[in-house]
């Protein structure tokens, strides 16, 4: 059976009292979209390799917690994740150190790319690593598209960090990340079952709406192919 065929489970998401969270996400929740004045640079910047004239301090910016590399919340977010998700954004923030942090937003990677960097070779987990992620608000993606002979590869917003073109971070993760009943649990007790049991649910919900988001665009890529 294929992905685009199998049904959905019945119950894909816990009720918002057993995961104690403080609202419901929509029955499809997509991950944002990517900034259109991203990607109509993108055609640029692909061609030339220039990167945006803009004033450097603002990419440089401090974020709330004083911490510029990793903002605490990013950390407790991407700390929820998985295994393969981690690989993937931390190819991606090393090409974001790479460009000494100017090309935010035109983070450009492609399959291959990401399975050198990573060492995952199955396509199909690189893919459901970077929907996770979106799911997860840590990243935005704009997906590649082929045609006339020309192939893209997907471009990358950390949402962390400003862009490229001096916007301060969206932190999506901070709304799509993390368990709402958590948010002001101490952070020395990672032991508390009460947390941890809270994590757990949260994490079922995320793997619902990942898998949710990937029959979404299935559908949409099959509606298209007719």
């Amino acid at each position: 059976m294929t992905e685009s065929s199998s049904p959905l489970p019945h119950k894909l998401l816990p009720d918002r009292q057993t995961a104690g969270l403080t609202s419901r996400p929509k029955p499809i929740d997509l991950p944002p979209s990517y900034p259109e004045q991203l990607a109509l640079f993108a055609d640029e910047y692909r061609q030339s390799d220039k990167l945006p004239d803009v004033d450097v301090q603002k990419l440089y910016r401090k974020p709330k917690d004083k911490f510029r590399m990793f903002p605490a919340k990013c950390r407790r977010a991407l700390s929820l994740a998985t295994a393969n998700a981690k690989l993937v954004f931390l190819a991606l923030w090393d090409q974001h150190e790479e460009k000494k942090s100017r090309a935010n937003g035109i983070l450009i990677a492609s399959f291959d790319w990401l399975s050198r960097k990573t060492s995952i070779y199955n396509r199909n987990q690189i893919s459901a690593a970077i929907v996770e992620l979106e799911v997860r608000g840590i990243i935005r993606t704009k997906r590649g598209r082929g045609g006339n002979g020309t192939s893209h590869p997907n471009l990358f917003l950390l949402t962390a960090f400003p862009d490229c073109l001096g916007n301060p971070p969206t932190v999506d993760y901070e709304s799509r990340g993390l368990p709402e009943s958590t948010l002001n649990e101490p952070k020395s007790d990672p032991l508390n079952e009460h947390i941890r049991r809270t994590e757990a649910i949260f994490n079922a919900r995320i793997e619902a709406q990942v898998q949710l988001v990937k029959h979404f665009r299935q559908m949409q890529r099959n509606a298209k192919a007719t």
